[in-house]
C-alpha cells in the first residue's frame, strides 16, 4: 500500500534529514539531531526552511534550563557566501521571516491562543540568520509545544 504525497514528501525529507545528520558526523561538526527535535527539523525543511542546529531542550541543575530551539539560515549565509545582490538577498530573507511567523499565527489562531500567551518566537540575531524558540513553565512544556507545532506543519 502506497502512501500520500505527503507521507511520501515526510519520508524523503526524514531521510535528507538523516544524511545530513551522516555527514555531519562524518565531519566531526556537531552531534546527531535530538530525538525530541527532528520532526520540527523535517517539518521545518518539508516547508522550504534551511535548518542549521537545534537542540531539543534539557533541564540543568548547576545552570539555566535550555529550552528547545531550531536554528535557521539563508543558504547564502550557511555556505558562507556573500549574495550577488545584498538589497534582493536581505529582502527575500525578510519574507522567509515572515512566512515563518505567519505558521506561527496560523498555529496559534488554530488552538485559540492570544498574542500575549504565546510561547514561540522568532529571534532574528544577524541578517540571514534567525532562531525559532520555545519557551515556557518549563522545559517539558515547551517541548511540547514543540511536539504540536510539528504536528500543526504537518498537516
Amino acid at each position: 500500500m502506497e502512501g500520500s504525497p505527503k507521507d511520501e514528501r515526510i519520508s524523503e525529507i526524514e531521510l535528507e534529514v538523516s544524511n545530513l545528520e551522516k555527514k555531519y558526523l562524518n565531519e566531526e561538526v556537531g552531534p546527531e539531531i535530538e530525538p525530541m527535535i527532528k520532526p520540527l527539523v523535517v517539518s521545518l525543511r518539508m516547508h522550504g526552511f534551511n535548518t542549521t542546529g537545534s537542540c531539543g531542550g534539557h533541564m540543568n541543575e548547576r545552570k539555566p534550563d535550555e529550552y528547545p530551539y531550531v536554528t535557521i539560515c539563508a543558504n547564502w549565509y550557511d555556505n558562507g557566501e556573500d549574495p550577488d545582490d545584498w538589497d534582493k538577498a536581505l529582502n527575500d530573507w525578510e519574507q522567509e521571516v515572515l512566512r515563518l511567523q505567519k505558521f506561527i499565527d496560523s498555529y496559534y489562531e488554530s488552538i485559540g491562543v492570544g498574542i500575549d500567551d504565546r510561547k514561540i518566537s522568532i529571534k532574528t540575531a544577524s541578517r540571514g540568520w534567525m532562531s525559532i524558540q520555545f519557551n515556557g513553565n518549563s522545559v517539558t512544556e515547551s517541548q511540547k509545544s514543540v511536539k504540536e507545532f510539528s504536528e500543526f506543519l504537518r498537516e
